[in-house]
Formats: structure tokens, C-alpha cells, sequence
């Protein structure tokens, strides 16, 4: 593992949600309408997570949160079905 200091604690519940989005193959547009969001928010989001990362695309961080052990080989999107929309008071419960 290089230098990068990632780590479950420096993402949000939200943030991990779609990551795992997007290693299940999800498109940006498929992520909003799942997670009943903006395009505009899951881009803004991808952001954040590539910059945690420090990173340039999905690939690379998906790859990256594999290595990291930020996402377990065995969940799928389907297990985070279940979860609710967390509103951004919430979300700074986890960060």
C-alpha cells in the first residue's frame, strides 16, 4: 500500500453507498435515480471520493477501495438497497 492515508473514517455512510455504486457498474444517472438524488449530487460526490482517494476516475477508485479494504469483495449494491437517504445533518454524524 502507498502513502495515501484512506480510511473508512474519512468517508461518509453516503460516500462508501456510492462507491459501492460504483463498483457494481452503475452509471451516475442509474446511482441518482436509486438513491433518489441529483445527477449534479452523485457527480459532486464522485468528486469527493476520487479527492479522498486522490484519484482520476472510477476505475481508479474502485480499484483503489478494493486495495484499501474500503469496500468488502462480497457487498454488492444490492446489499445497500435496504439503506435510506441520509440528509447532510446526518452525514456529519459519520465523518
Amino acid at each position: 500500500m502507498d502513502d495515501r492515508n484512506a480510511s473508512t473514517n474519512q468517508f461518509t455512510r453516503r460516500e462508501i453507498e456510492i462507491l459501492s455504486l460504483l463498483a457494481s457498474g452503475l452509471s451516475d444517472r442509474e446511482i441518482a435515480d436509486k438513491l433518489f438524488l441529483s445527477i449534479n449530487t452523485i457527480k459532486w460526490y464522485n468528486r469527493k471520493i476520487y479527492a479522498k482517494l486522490e484519484v482520476c476516475s472510477r476505475t481508479q477508485a474502485v480499484a483503489l477501495a478494493y486495495q484499501l479494504q474500503l469496500l468488502d469483495s462480497e457487498l454488492t449494491a444490492n446489499n445497500l438497497s435496504g439503506m435510506q437517504g441520509i440528509s447532510q445533518n446526518d452525514e456529519a454524524k459519520y465523518t
